[in-house]
């Protein structure tokens, strides 16, 4: 098996757990989607692509990616709604996190792999998320509309300083940030970047 197609298993109500061969290379537009009972994923190391809406809406509380994991690409929606997940760990070879990513899912704990190659978070990709607290590794450079829009339980977010970084438009526009540090490598804020961050307290430049 090289891959699971596009709306493989959607809408399956009694799948709990997933283990796949080191032989799959792709898991393509939601073919996981809607996995109501579903508890643990086991994904490979040889895994380079995870498409579009691959897990949206589906109750996996556990995503295990191996330590030396081909992934490249995070497909838009790919975790959306996923409210029972409460970490993931961002494979070094990931450069963007797409659009919508993990809009509205229960993860609060995000790491990345050493040597994180991310140079992008897209529009709403924690939008709505759990998310707590985030490290963001040297490389990143945008940081895009709406990607942390209303992340309520956001209450810190430590900028890398590697390269020159752009915060887009509404970007933690209403999320629960107390505090922050601007980098040395920061180019532009955008508008209402920060705006109705209430809990907002101190800027550091």
């Amino acid at each position: 098996v090289v891959s699971i197609g596009g709306g493989a298993f959607r809408n399956n109500s009694t799948l709990e757990s997933i283990i796949l061969p080191e032989t799959v290379t792709g898991i393509y537009k939601g073919a996981f989607e809607g996995t109501t009972s579903l508890k643990t994923v086991n994904l490979p190391a040889s895994l380079i692509i995870l498409d579009a809406d691959a897990f949206r809406e589906s109750s996996a509380a556990t995503v295990q990616l191996s330590g030396n994991s081909s992934l490249k690409t995070i497909g838009s929606h790919a975790f959306d709604g996923t409210t029972n997940l409460t970490s993931f760990t961002v494979p070094s070879g990931v450069k963007i996190i797409s659009d919508d990513a993990f809009y509205n899912s229960g993860v609060n704990q995000i790491t990345f792999a050493s040597q994180s190659s991310l140079e992008e978070i897209g529009k709403s990709a924690f939008c709505k998320s759990a998310v707590a607290d985030m490290t963001l590794p040297n490389n990143l450079q945008r940081i895009d509309d709406y990607a942390f829009y209303e992340a309520k339980k956001l209450k810190s977010v430590h900028f890398g300083t590697g390269q020159a970084l752009t915060l887009c438009a509404n970007a933690f526009y209403g999320s629960d940030l107390e505090n922050v540090t601007i980098p040395s490598n920061l180019e532009s804020i955008e508008e209402l970047c920060f705006a109705s961050c209430n809990s907002l307290t101190s800027i550091s430049v």
